[in-house]
Protein backbone atom coordinates (compact mmCIF):
# COMPACT_ATOMS: atom_id res chain seq x y z
CA UNK A 1 0.00 0.00 0.00
CA UNK A 2 2.99 2.29 0.32
CA UNK A 3 4.40 1.50 -3.13
CA UNK A 4 1.05 1.87 -4.94
CA UNK A 5 -1.07 4.19 -2.76
CA UNK A 6 -4.82 4.63 -3.29
CA UNK A 7 -7.09 7.29 -1.75
CA UNK A 8 -8.82 4.83 0.63
CA UNK A 9 -8.55 1.23 1.77
CA UNK A 10 -11.63 0.17 -0.22
CA UNK A 11 -10.07 1.36 -3.48
CA UNK A 12 -7.46 -1.42 -3.32
CA UNK A 13 -10.26 -3.96 -3.92
CA UNK A 14 -11.92 -2.02 -6.76
CA UNK A 15 -13.10 -4.42 -9.51
CA UNK A 16 -14.33 -1.98 -12.15
CA UNK A 17 -12.63 -2.51 -15.47
CA UNK A 18 -12.60 1.23 -16.26
CA UNK A 19 -11.25 2.30 -12.84
CA UNK A 20 -7.65 3.37 -12.25
CA UNK A 21 -7.76 2.02 -8.68
CA UNK A 22 -7.25 -1.51 -7.43
CA UNK A 23 -4.36 -3.89 -6.84
CA UNK A 24 -4.42 -7.43 -8.18
CA UNK A 25 -1.77 -8.54 -5.68
CA UNK A 26 -3.79 -7.32 -2.69
CA UNK A 27 -7.03 -8.76 -4.06
CA UNK A 28 -5.42 -12.15 -4.56
CA UNK A 29 -3.85 -12.12 -1.08
CA UNK A 30 -6.90 -11.37 1.08
CA UNK A 31 -10.48 -10.19 0.78
CA UNK A 32 -11.73 -6.78 1.81
CA UNK A 33 -13.95 -8.19 4.57
CA UNK A 34 -11.04 -10.17 6.03
CA UNK A 35 -8.82 -7.07 5.99
CA UNK A 36 -11.52 -5.00 7.71
CA UNK A 37 -12.00 -7.64 10.41
CA UNK A 38 -8.24 -7.87 11.02
CA UNK A 39 -7.87 -4.08 11.16
CA UNK A 40 -10.81 -3.76 13.55
CA UNK A 41 -9.54 -6.46 15.95
CA UNK A 42 -5.85 -5.48 15.82
CA UNK A 43 -4.13 -4.77 19.15
CA UNK A 44 -0.48 -4.92 20.18
CA UNK A 45 1.68 -4.62 23.27
CA UNK A 46 3.94 -1.65 22.55
CA UNK A 47 6.52 -2.38 25.26
CA UNK A 48 7.02 -5.92 23.97
CA UNK A 49 7.29 -4.69 20.36
CA UNK A 50 9.95 -2.11 21.23
CA UNK A 51 11.93 -4.67 23.23
CA UNK A 52 11.90 -7.23 20.41
CA UNK A 53 12.76 -4.55 17.84
CA UNK A 54 15.84 -3.48 19.79
CA UNK A 55 16.93 -7.09 20.17
CA UNK A 56 16.71 -7.68 16.42
CA UNK A 57 18.50 -4.40 15.62
CA UNK A 58 21.48 -5.40 17.77
CA UNK A 59 21.60 -8.90 16.28
CA UNK A 60 22.53 -8.00 12.68
CA UNK A 61 24.63 -4.82 12.95
CA UNK A 62 27.78 -3.50 14.60
CA UNK A 63 27.61 0.31 14.81
CA UNK A 64 30.31 2.49 13.27
CA UNK A 65 32.48 4.90 15.26
CA UNK A 66 30.37 8.07 14.85
CA UNK A 67 26.98 7.79 16.62
CA UNK A 68 24.21 10.35 17.00
CA UNK A 69 21.60 10.68 19.76
CA UNK A 70 18.51 12.52 18.55
CA UNK A 71 14.72 12.45 18.54
CA UNK A 72 12.36 11.52 15.73
CA UNK A 73 8.62 11.85 15.22
CA UNK A 74 6.17 9.25 13.89
CA UNK A 75 3.31 10.96 12.08
CA UNK A 76 0.11 10.68 14.16
CA UNK A 77 -2.63 13.31 14.52
CA UNK A 78 -5.18 11.28 16.46
CA UNK A 79 -6.08 11.51 20.12
CA UNK A 80 -3.33 10.57 22.55
CA UNK A 81 -2.24 12.30 25.73
CA UNK A 82 1.49 11.91 24.98
CA UNK A 83 1.36 13.29 21.43
CA UNK A 84 4.27 15.67 20.81
CA UNK A 85 4.98 18.56 18.44
CA UNK A 86 8.59 19.24 17.42
CA UNK A 87 9.05 22.22 15.14
CA UNK A 88 11.36 21.67 12.19
CA UNK A 89 10.74 17.95 11.72
CA UNK A 90 9.32 16.63 8.40
CA UNK A 91 6.34 15.32 10.39
CA UNK A 92 6.10 17.73 13.29
CA UNK A 93 3.19 16.14 15.21
CA UNK A 94 3.05 12.57 16.43
CA UNK A 95 4.82 9.97 18.57
CA UNK A 96 8.28 10.91 19.84
CA UNK A 97 11.15 8.40 19.82
CA UNK A 98 14.62 8.86 21.31
CA UNK A 99 17.15 7.03 19.13
CA UNK A 100 20.84 6.39 18.72
CA UNK A 101 22.09 5.80 15.17
CA UNK A 102 25.45 5.68 13.43
CA UNK A 103 26.55 7.71 10.42
CA UNK A 104 25.01 5.15 8.02
CA UNK A 105 21.54 5.84 9.40
CA UNK A 106 21.10 2.50 11.20
CA UNK A 107 19.05 2.89 14.41
CA UNK A 108 20.78 0.72 16.98
CA UNK A 109 18.48 1.38 19.94
CA UNK A 110 15.40 3.51 20.70
CA UNK A 111 12.52 3.94 23.11
CA UNK A 112 9.08 5.58 22.97
CA UNK A 113 8.31 8.70 24.98
CA UNK A 114 4.85 8.24 26.54
CA UNK A 115 4.53 11.38 28.62
CA UNK A 116 6.15 12.96 31.65
CA UNK A 117 6.85 10.61 34.58
CA UNK A 118 5.48 7.58 32.70
CA UNK A 119 6.61 4.23 34.02
CA UNK A 120 7.75 2.94 30.61
CA UNK A 121 10.18 5.86 30.03
CA UNK A 122 13.82 4.91 30.50
CA UNK A 123 14.86 8.30 31.91
CA UNK A 124 13.43 11.67 32.91
CA UNK A 125 16.01 14.34 31.92
CA UNK A 126 18.13 15.23 28.90
CA UNK A 127 21.35 14.01 30.53
CA UNK A 128 19.95 10.51 31.07
CA UNK A 129 18.38 10.43 27.59
CA UNK A 130 21.84 10.44 26.02
CA UNK A 131 23.69 8.43 28.65
CA UNK A 132 21.20 5.53 28.67
CA UNK A 133 21.35 5.20 24.87
CA UNK A 134 25.15 5.47 24.76
CA UNK A 135 25.43 2.62 27.26
CA UNK A 136 23.62 0.37 24.74
CA UNK A 137 26.60 0.53 22.35
CA UNK A 138 28.70 -2.67 22.30
CA UNK A 139 32.00 -2.37 24.18
CA UNK A 140 35.44 -2.70 22.64
CA UNK A 141 35.44 0.30 20.29
CA UNK A 142 36.20 4.01 20.65
CA UNK A 143 33.00 5.87 19.78
CA UNK A 144 32.36 9.53 19.04
CA UNK A 145 28.96 10.72 20.31
CA UNK A 146 27.08 13.65 18.75
CA UNK A 147 24.05 15.45 20.23
CA UNK A 148 22.25 18.72 19.52
CA UNK A 149 21.49 21.59 21.89
CA UNK A 150 18.40 19.89 23.33
CA UNK A 151 20.66 17.34 25.03
CA UNK A 152 24.06 19.06 25.25
CA UNK A 153 25.42 20.39 28.53
CA UNK A 154 28.52 20.46 30.68
CA UNK A 155 27.25 17.71 33.03
CA UNK A 156 26.74 15.37 30.06
CA UNK A 157 30.20 16.28 28.72
CA UNK A 158 31.80 15.37 32.05
CA UNK A 159 29.91 12.05 32.20
CA UNK A 160 31.01 11.05 28.69
CA UNK A 161 34.57 12.28 29.27
CA UNK A 162 34.95 10.28 32.48
CA UNK A 163 33.62 7.17 30.69
CA UNK A 164 36.31 7.56 27.95
CA UNK A 165 33.84 8.53 25.20
CA UNK A 166 34.68 11.08 22.52
CA UNK A 167 31.92 13.62 21.91
CA UNK A 168 30.84 16.76 20.08
CA UNK A 169 27.86 18.41 21.80
CA UNK A 170 25.92 21.46 20.72
CA UNK A 171 24.82 23.47 23.78
CA UNK A 172 22.48 26.28 24.70
CA UNK A 173 23.86 29.50 26.13
CA UNK A 174 22.88 28.57 29.69
CA UNK A 175 24.65 25.16 29.75
CA UNK A 176 26.59 26.59 31.49
CA UNK A 177 26.07 30.35 31.42
CA UNK A 178 29.44 31.03 33.04
CA UNK A 179 31.27 29.70 29.97
CA UNK A 180 29.13 30.68 26.97
CA UNK A 181 26.82 33.58 27.82
CA UNK A 182 29.00 35.41 30.32
CA UNK A 183 32.41 34.82 28.71
CA UNK A 184 32.84 33.38 25.18
CA UNK A 185 29.97 35.13 23.42
CA UNK A 186 31.35 38.52 24.42
CA UNK A 187 34.36 37.98 22.14
CA UNK A 188 32.25 36.94 19.13
CA UNK A 189 30.75 40.00 17.43
CA UNK A 190 30.84 39.46 13.65
CA UNK A 191 29.98 36.46 11.49
CA UNK A 192 32.85 34.05 11.02
CA UNK A 193 34.48 34.84 14.34
CA UNK A 194 35.05 32.18 17.01
CA UNK A 195 36.25 32.01 20.60
CA UNK A 196 37.23 28.98 22.65
CA UNK A 197 38.49 27.87 26.03
CA UNK A 198 40.17 24.56 26.90
CA UNK A 199 40.03 23.08 30.39
CA UNK A 200 42.90 21.11 31.94
CA UNK A 201 45.16 21.71 28.96
CA UNK A 202 47.96 24.12 28.06
CA UNK A 203 47.62 23.63 24.29
CA UNK A 204 46.08 26.62 22.58
CA UNK A 205 44.29 24.74 19.79
CA UNK A 206 44.32 20.95 20.09
CA UNK A 207 42.22 19.05 22.65
CA UNK A 208 44.21 16.24 24.18
CA UNK A 209 42.77 13.20 25.95
CA UNK A 210 42.40 15.02 29.30
CA UNK A 211 40.74 18.23 28.10
CA UNK A 212 37.27 19.51 27.23
CA UNK A 213 37.03 22.35 24.75
CA UNK A 214 34.24 24.96 24.80
CA UNK A 215 33.75 26.79 21.48
CA UNK A 216 31.47 29.62 20.34
CA UNK A 217 31.24 30.23 16.58
CA UNK A 218 29.20 32.94 14.83
CA UNK A 219 27.67 31.34 11.72
CA UNK A 220 24.14 32.51 10.91
CA UNK A 221 23.80 32.90 14.67
CA UNK A 222 26.00 32.17 17.67
CA UNK A 223 26.54 28.41 18.13
CA UNK A 224 28.06 26.79 21.21
CA UNK A 225 29.93 23.48 21.33
CA UNK A 226 31.60 21.19 23.87
CA UNK A 227 34.08 18.62 22.57
CA UNK A 228 37.07 16.49 23.53
CA UNK A 229 37.89 15.47 19.95
CA UNK A 230 39.26 17.42 16.94
CA UNK A 231 40.44 21.04 17.32
CA UNK A 232 39.29 24.64 17.11
CA UNK A 233 41.52 25.45 14.14
CA UNK A 234 39.77 27.33 11.32
CA UNK A 235 39.66 25.22 8.15
CA UNK A 236 39.83 26.85 4.73
CA UNK A 237 36.99 26.03 2.33
CA UNK A 238 37.11 25.43 -1.40
CA UNK A 239 33.62 26.73 -2.18
CA UNK A 240 33.47 30.42 -2.95
CA UNK A 241 30.39 31.28 -0.86
CA UNK A 242 31.20 28.99 2.06
CA UNK A 243 32.48 30.57 5.25
CA UNK A 244 35.60 29.07 6.92
CA UNK A 245 34.61 27.07 9.97
CA UNK A 246 36.45 25.42 12.88
CA UNK A 247 37.16 21.72 12.62
CA UNK A 248 34.71 20.93 15.45
CA UNK A 249 31.86 22.59 13.52
CA UNK A 250 32.79 20.76 10.32
CA UNK A 251 32.81 17.44 12.16
CA UNK A 252 29.45 18.21 13.77
CA UNK A 253 27.80 19.12 10.46
CA UNK A 254 29.18 16.02 8.78
CA UNK A 255 28.02 13.34 11.23
CA UNK A 256 25.02 14.87 13.02
CA UNK A 257 22.52 13.62 10.43
CA UNK A 258 22.52 9.93 11.40
CA UNK A 259 19.01 9.87 12.87
CA UNK A 260 17.75 12.16 10.10
CA UNK A 261 18.93 9.61 7.51
CA UNK A 262 17.00 6.86 9.27
CA UNK A 263 13.95 9.12 9.56
CA UNK A 264 14.00 9.93 5.84
CA UNK A 265 14.33 6.24 4.95
CA UNK A 266 11.44 5.21 7.24
CA UNK A 267 9.11 7.88 5.81
CA UNK A 268 9.84 6.89 2.20
CA UNK A 269 7.04 4.88 0.54
CA UNK A 270 4.90 4.80 3.71
CA UNK A 271 1.19 4.06 4.08
CA UNK A 272 -0.40 7.50 4.20
CA UNK A 273 -3.83 6.48 5.45
CA UNK A 274 -5.02 7.95 8.73
CA UNK A 275 -4.46 5.94 11.92
CA UNK A 276 -7.06 6.16 14.68
CA UNK A 277 -4.89 4.36 17.28
CA UNK A 278 -1.37 5.41 18.20
CA UNK A 279 -0.41 1.76 18.65
CA UNK A 280 -1.29 1.10 14.99
CA UNK A 281 0.89 4.02 13.87
CA UNK A 282 3.78 2.71 15.98
CA UNK A 283 3.38 -0.83 14.63
CA UNK A 284 3.41 0.39 11.01
CA UNK A 285 6.55 2.43 11.72
CA UNK A 286 8.30 -0.58 13.25
CA UNK A 287 7.46 -2.73 10.24
CA UNK A 288 8.89 -0.08 7.93
CA UNK A 289 11.90 0.30 10.25
CA UNK A 290 12.68 -3.42 9.91
CA UNK A 291 12.54 -3.10 6.12
CA UNK A 292 14.86 -0.08 6.04
CA UNK A 293 17.31 -1.72 8.45
CA UNK A 294 17.39 -4.86 6.30
CA UNK A 295 17.88 -2.66 3.24
CA UNK A 296 20.97 -1.07 4.83
CA UNK A 297 22.40 -4.49 5.71
CA UNK A 298 21.79 -5.66 2.14
CA UNK A 299 23.59 -2.64 0.69
CA UNK A 300 26.58 -3.17 2.99
CA UNK A 301 27.04 -6.69 1.62
CA UNK A 302 26.63 -5.41 -1.95
CA UNK A 303 29.27 -2.71 -1.40
CA UNK A 304 31.73 -5.24 0.02
CA UNK A 305 31.27 -7.40 -3.09
CA UNK A 306 31.84 -4.40 -5.35
CA UNK A 307 28.26 -4.30 -6.63
CA UNK A 308 25.83 -1.43 -7.03
CA UNK A 309 23.50 -0.47 -4.22
CA UNK A 310 19.85 -1.48 -4.36
CA UNK A 311 17.20 1.19 -4.07
CA UNK A 312 14.65 0.95 -1.29
CA UNK A 313 11.83 0.77 -3.82
CA UNK A 314 13.37 -2.29 -5.51
CA UNK A 315 14.15 -3.93 -2.16
CA UNK A 316 10.63 -3.32 -0.81
CA UNK A 317 9.10 -4.66 -4.03
CA UNK A 318 11.13 -7.88 -3.75
CA UNK A 319 10.11 -8.31 -0.10
CA UNK A 320 6.42 -7.94 -0.95
CA UNK A 321 6.71 -10.36 -3.86
CA UNK A 322 8.38 -13.02 -1.71
CA UNK A 323 5.85 -12.65 1.10
CA UNK A 324 2.85 -12.87 -1.23
CA UNK A 325 4.26 -15.53 -3.57
CA UNK A 326 2.68 -18.48 -1.80
CA UNK A 327 0.97 -21.33 -3.66
CA UNK A 328 -2.72 -21.58 -3.05
CA UNK A 329 -4.14 -25.00 -2.33
CA UNK A 330 -5.96 -26.36 -5.36
CA UNK A 331 -8.82 -28.85 -5.13
CA UNK A 332 -7.73 -32.40 -5.93
CA UNK A 333 -9.78 -34.11 -8.59
CA UNK A 334 -10.32 -37.87 -8.48
CA UNK A 335 -12.00 -40.39 -10.75
CA UNK A 336 -12.83 -42.81 -7.92
CA UNK A 337 -16.47 -41.86 -7.66
CA UNK A 338 -19.19 -44.20 -6.34
CA UNK A 339 -21.92 -45.14 -8.77
CA UNK A 340 -25.21 -46.70 -7.67
CA UNK A 341 -26.35 -49.34 -10.17
CA UNK A 342 -29.70 -50.96 -10.53
CA UNK A 343 -30.63 -54.15 -8.70
CA UNK A 344 -29.91 -56.22 -11.83
CA UNK A 345 -26.24 -55.20 -11.85
CA UNK A 346 -25.05 -56.52 -8.54
CA UNK A 347 -21.49 -57.65 -7.99
CA UNK A 348 -19.25 -59.07 -5.31
CA UNK A 349 -17.44 -56.56 -3.07
CA UNK A 350 -13.67 -56.75 -3.65
CA UNK A 351 -12.79 -55.87 -0.05
CA UNK A 352 -15.17 -58.46 1.37
CA UNK A 353 -13.72 -61.16 -0.92
CA UNK A 354 -10.21 -60.44 0.44
CA UNK A 355 -11.56 -60.99 3.94
CA UNK A 356 -13.21 -64.28 2.98
CA UNK A 357 -16.76 -62.90 2.83
CA UNK A 358 -19.20 -63.37 -0.01
CA UNK A 359 -21.38 -60.27 -0.22
CA UNK A 360 -22.99 -58.53 -3.19
CA UNK A 361 -23.51 -54.80 -3.65
CA UNK A 362 -24.93 -52.40 -6.24
CA UNK A 363 -22.24 -49.72 -5.58
CA UNK A 364 -19.58 -49.49 -8.26
CA UNK A 365 -16.24 -47.52 -8.29
CA UNK A 366 -15.76 -45.76 -11.63
CA UNK A 367 -11.98 -45.39 -11.25
CA UNK A 368 -11.25 -48.95 -10.07
CA UNK A 369 -14.11 -50.49 -12.11
CA UNK A 370 -15.03 -52.77 -9.21
CA UNK A 371 -17.99 -53.31 -6.92
CA UNK A 372 -17.30 -51.95 -3.41
CA UNK A 373 -19.54 -51.52 -0.39
CA UNK A 374 -19.92 -47.94 0.95
CA UNK A 375 -18.55 -49.09 4.32
CA UNK A 376 -15.55 -50.69 2.54
CA UNK A 377 -14.79 -47.64 0.39
CA UNK A 378 -12.19 -46.02 2.72
CA UNK A 379 -10.48 -49.36 3.47
CA UNK A 380 -10.06 -50.22 -0.21
CA UNK A 381 -8.58 -46.86 -1.32
CA UNK A 382 -6.39 -46.04 1.73
CA UNK A 383 -5.74 -49.42 3.33
CA UNK A 384 -6.91 -48.10 6.73
CA UNK A 385 -10.03 -48.84 8.68
CA UNK A 386 -12.33 -46.14 9.88
CA UNK A 387 -12.78 -46.11 13.64
CA UNK A 388 -16.43 -45.42 14.18
CA UNK A 389 -17.43 -44.09 17.57
CA UNK A 390 -20.83 -45.45 18.63
CA UNK A 391 -23.35 -42.72 19.27
CA UNK A 392 -25.68 -43.43 22.19
CA UNK A 393 -29.31 -43.64 21.18
CA UNK A 394 -31.56 -41.00 22.60
CA UNK A 395 -34.97 -42.07 23.82
CA UNK A 396 -37.72 -40.33 21.93
CA UNK A 397 -39.96 -38.29 24.16
CA UNK A 398 -37.67 -38.54 27.17
CA UNK A 399 -38.90 -35.23 28.53
CA UNK A 400 -42.54 -35.63 29.57
CA UNK A 401 -44.68 -32.51 29.64
CA UNK A 402 -47.75 -33.10 31.80
CA UNK A 403 -49.54 -29.90 30.82
CA UNK A 404 -49.36 -30.56 27.08
CA UNK A 405 -50.48 -34.15 27.67
CA UNK A 406 -53.62 -32.94 29.47
CA UNK A 407 -54.44 -30.46 26.72
CA UNK A 408 -54.16 -33.15 24.04
CA UNK A 409 -56.34 -35.48 26.11
CA UNK A 410 -59.07 -32.83 26.49
CA UNK A 411 -59.03 -32.21 22.75
CA UNK A 412 -59.54 -35.91 22.04
CA UNK A 413 -62.43 -36.11 24.50
CA UNK A 414 -64.15 -33.10 22.92
CA UNK A 415 -63.81 -34.65 19.48
CA UNK A 416 -65.32 -37.93 20.68
CA UNK A 417 -68.21 -36.15 22.41
CA UNK A 418 -69.06 -34.14 19.32
CA UNK A 419 -69.04 -37.25 17.14
CA UNK A 420 -71.37 -39.13 19.52
CA UNK A 421 -73.76 -36.16 19.67
CA UNK A 422 -74.00 -36.06 15.90
CA UNK A 423 -74.73 -39.80 15.73
CA UNK A 424 -77.55 -39.56 18.31
CA UNK A 425 -79.19 -36.79 16.32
Amino acid sequence: MGLAPNPSYDDYWCRKATSIFGSNLIKSTCTREWFRAMKRAFHCNTDWLVQKANEKNKMFWLPFIHNVVDETIILFKGRWKARQHVRGKPHATGIKLFCIADDRGYIYDFWVYQGKNHESNRSSNTHDYVWDLVQMLPPGREYVVFADQFFGGFDLAETLHNANYKFVLSCQTNRPSSIFKDYLQRFVVEKGQSAHIVTDSYDEYNCDESSICALTFYDSKKCNFLSNVSSTEILETIHQRARPRPEIVVLYNKFMNGVDKADDACHLNIIRHRNKKWTTALWKFLVKLFVTQAHKVKNEFLMRDGKRKMTQKKFLHDVVQNLCNFKKSQPQHTSHLPLLLSANHKGRCVTCLKQGKDSNTTYYCVGCQMHIHPQCWYLHHTGQRVKLVPVPKQRVGAKFDRRSFRIQRLRRLTRLSTRRGRRNQ
